[in-house]
């Protein structure tokens, strides 16, 4: 291929290369999101009639939410005869991963990250205990697109990085094992995006001698993370879900796996046809501190 033809070809494809995944992705939602408003309007319903429907939605989910959390609350003061309070420390892997639509075409892979944070366990008998935590959690996704054409091939690696600050608020069921104590654990999470990049290699092979990336127009970049829900933002800040998952506790130390699944539409317009959520495997290693009465 004439590298003439392959940059008017580059050209005539900006929106598939030229521009950053977050702008290709959610102008093709933009543009979705405006056709389902011309055609509300013509059922009777108005774009912000629609709009609103979505937020009082999101706003059912998060109260139920909360309800979850008063609930877990109110349980744990009702048990103080028991109570014994511990504090710990966890970090260890995410295998984060995004569900996406409009990914046809694309090799879709996990993100690898971590989490670090503290933790307090709140015992409310020997089997049973309620545990809250404070971490910073990686997640994201990673996808690869590339495009051959007669022997020409260009190839797009995209990381998507996010870093949450998260509170995992776990019920914590034990069975005594002897020498150790397996635990089976479950709760909602709230998170908060505080921070992130967005990742673009381009690749080539079969080039024509003399013709580079850069000189089509094709340059790697790292760019910032843009929380929030105005139009040039790239994903909502806030995240919430549920944790499910399973340990082992010995001699204070804690080896656990989780899964973390997000319920939380991430997409700015908060449209379903384009939705973003997390979904996290976390293996991690902690170590709680020595105990204390609670009053």
């Amino acid at each position: 291929m004439k590298a003439e033809k392959l940059k008017s070809r580059h050209e005539k494809n900006q929106n598939q290369f030229g521009l950053t995944l977050f702008d290709s992705y959610f102008r093709l939602t933009r543009t979705k999101i405006k056709s389902g408003a011309r055609n509300h309007s013509k059922n009777g319903e108005t774009p912000k009639s629609h709009k609103s429907r979505k937020k009082s939605k999101h706003s059912k989910t998060m109260k139920n939410l909360m309800k979850l959390l008063m609930v877990i609350a109110l349980f744990t003061m009702t048990t103080q005869s028991y109570s014994q309070i511990k504090f710990g420390v966890r970090a260890g892997l995410n295998l984060a991963d995004m569900s996406l639509k409009e990914t046809s075409g694309m090799t879709e892979k996990m993100n690898t990250s971590f989490h670090v944070g503290g933790i307090a366990e709140y015992s409310l008998s020997e089997s049973l205990s309620v545990e809250a935590g404070l971490l910073l959690s990686g997640k994201g996704k990673k996808m690869e697109y590339s495009e051959p054409d007669q022997g020409v091939s260009i190839g797009m690696k995209v990381t998507i990085a996010p870093l949450y600050l998260e509170v995992p608020i776990n019920a914590v069921f034990k069975v005594d094992l002897g020498s150790a104590k397996l635990q089976l654990f479950a709760g909602p999470y709230l998170a908060y995006g505080i921070a992130g990049k967005a990742k673009y290699d381009y690749t080539a092979s079969g080039l024509p001698s003399g013709v580079t990336l850069s000189s089509l127009g094709f340059t790697n970049e790292s760019t910032d993370i843009k929380f929030g829900t105005k139009d040039d933002s790239d994903m909502k800040a806030t995240d919430f879900g549920l944790n499910i998952g399973a340990g082992v506790e010995m001699n204070n130390m804690l080896v656990r796996l989780q899964y973390g699944l997000g319920l939380s539409n991430l997409d700015p317009a908060g449209s379903s046809s384009s939705e973003m959520k997390n979904k996290v495997i976390g293996i991690s290693v902690g170590y709680m501190f020595g105990e204390k009465a609670a009053k």
